[in-house]
């Protein structure tokens, strides 16, 4: 299936979805979503639902351009 381990330690699990070639991928910065889960975790709000996302999330053109997919 395409599960490996690799010598560093690093896991690699693929996945494989649909997405048309004019369609959208929300990424964000990991350091964005530490920052923006800690800052939930120490001023949690009353029972709300959190979506941590990008205002511009990139198109699949932009991200196929990128060199070795990132």
């Amino acid at each position: 299936m395409g599960v490996s381990l690799d010598d560093d330690g690093i896991l690699c699990l693929p996945l494989a979805i649909y997405l048309p070639n004019s369609g959208f991928v929300n990424l964000i910065p990991i350091d964005y979503f530490v920052e923006s889960a800690l800052s939930i975790i120490e001023n949690p709000g009353t029972g709300g639902i959190y979506h941590i996302t990008n205002d511009n999330p990139p198109d699949m053109t932009t991200l196929w351009s990128i060199p070795n997919g990132f």
